[in-house]
């Protein structure tokens, strides 16, 4: 799918049968990370002051190794999320001399989201349990080798959350880096 992300998120009705479902069905990637995912925005155009934000750049720390991330989300007339963004991500050795490049470049940290992080693939899809700091446990289903239009990819996602048994929470499509801005009165 080259540089295209089509990811939904929701929250499990029951984390034990999730974990049931996925020990006999899926295949574990990723026991546990930890994740320190940092948002920045540039002192020239603050990606914050547009409603719904649509641009991400993200430096993630994580003991599974380090990544700076570009995302370019797309939204519906209304400003709905179409669960879908461009993604441009590159894995980097030295996360600590990143982030000060990062600031050198006048960006500024907008945002910390820190998750724990396991990780499966089932039928293709990437299955995530993520424990969030600060917002609770959530499930985010990713396509990684599934072929089709964008509206096909996120069909089989909502048929496989329905799988699961995985319910909607309308707020979790705005993402982690949303929520705790709003938590914090960043963004409302």
């Amino acid at each position: 799918m080259g540089h295209k992300e089509i990811e939904i998120r929701k929250k499990a009705t029951s984390k034990k049968t999730l974990l049931g479902f996925l020990s006999q069905n899926a295949k574990q990637i990723v026991r546990s990370t930890t994740q320190t995912d940092i948002y920045f925005t540039p002192q020239h155009e603050d990606y914050s002051k547009k409603e719904p934000i649509e641009k991400w750049f993200r430096l993630r720390l994580s003991n599974e190794g380090n990544s700076l991330t570009f995302k370019k989300w797309y939204f519906n007339d209304v400003g709905k999320s179409e669960n879908h963004c461009d993604e441009y991500e590159i894995n980097i050795s030295d996360g600590e001399t990143a982030k000060k490049l990062i600031s050198a470049l006048d960006f500024q940290e907008l945002v910390t989201v820190i998750k724990k992080r396991a990780i499966w693939i089932y039928n293709g899809i990437e299955i995530a349990i993520d424990e969030v700091q600060n917002l609770g446990t959530f499930v985010e289903l990713e396509a990684k080798k599934v072929d089709g239009s964008i509206q096909d990819i996120l069909e089989k996602l909502e048929a496989l959350a329905d799988e699961l048994e995985l319910i909607e929470d309308k707020s979790i499509n705005l993402g982690y880096p949303i929520l705790l801005l709003k938590q914090n009165g960043k963004n409302k």
